[in-house]
């Protein structure tokens, strides 16, 4: 049995999920929610969780953050613990059998549109910021799905705007349509955080990186 703790930077809030994975069962989520960025080293501490492997999804203007944010209370020394919040949450739903590897996998988020195709961590996945009308924000994710009209795997995050039209718009373009509900155990767990935990304990997600390195004066 093993634990790690996953985290999703958003704005001025960071997501976390607390992950145990036992040898015979699925992953659980022991401690999951969102604290506010000055009061993550309190919670780190609280959880117990110094000790633990940590890993972070992040991204900026829809591209995988390759720095640990400044006020970063962690630190990694060459550790490979970051990664892009789109393919980190569709690996937590890949692992737990949630859609199959031709589906195209879509969460709808208050401020994203996160895609994965294929096999998350290993093909293409992207997160595509909300700005404007939502029509132009899922034509980049629907342009991913091959030309056989790929089923669709739908997670709405919460009340996230405009999962109706984002429906609407996927059946019309010939995609048969699957919401994907997760049970009450995950505790709401926010999954590109449960997922970085996740591939922490897991040796079939490559898509984590070290933090890079850059130069005090930029």
């Amino acid at each position: 049995m093993s634990r790690a703790i996953g985290f999703h930077r958003l704005g001025d809030e960071t997501a976390y999920a607390l992950v145990e994975k036992p040898e015979l069962a699925p992953p659980q989520v022991l401690a999951a929610g969102r604290v506010p960025n000055e009061e993550l080293a309190e919670l780190i501490d609280r959880l117990d969780a110094r000790s633990l492997p940590w890993g972070l999804a992040a991204e900026e203007d829809g591209r995988m953050r390759r720095t640990l944010p400044a006020d970063w209370p962690l630190r990694a020394r060459g550790e490979e613990v970051l990664t892009a919040p789109a393919p980190a949450a569709a690996f937590w739903d890949w692992e737990l059998g949630r859609f199959d590897v031709e589906d195209l996998y879509l969460w709808l988020s208050a401020s994203s549109l996160h895609w994965s195709r294929g096999l998350p961590g290993r093909d293409l996945a992207g997160t595509i910021p909300r700005s404007g009308p939502l029509r132009a924000t899922l034509r980049p994710a629907l342009s991913r799905a091959q030309t056989d009209r790929n089923p669709v795997v739908l997670f709405v995050e919460g009340d996230a705007p405009g999962a109706d039209v984002l429906e609407e718009l996927v059946r019309d373009a010939g995609h048969p349509l699957r919401p994907l509900q997760r049970p009450s155990e995950e505790m709401g767990a926010d999954p590109a955080a449960a997922g970085v935990a996740l591939a922490l304990l897991s040796d079939s997600y490559p898509a984590l990186h070290a933090p890079a390195r850059l130069d005090a004066s930029y």
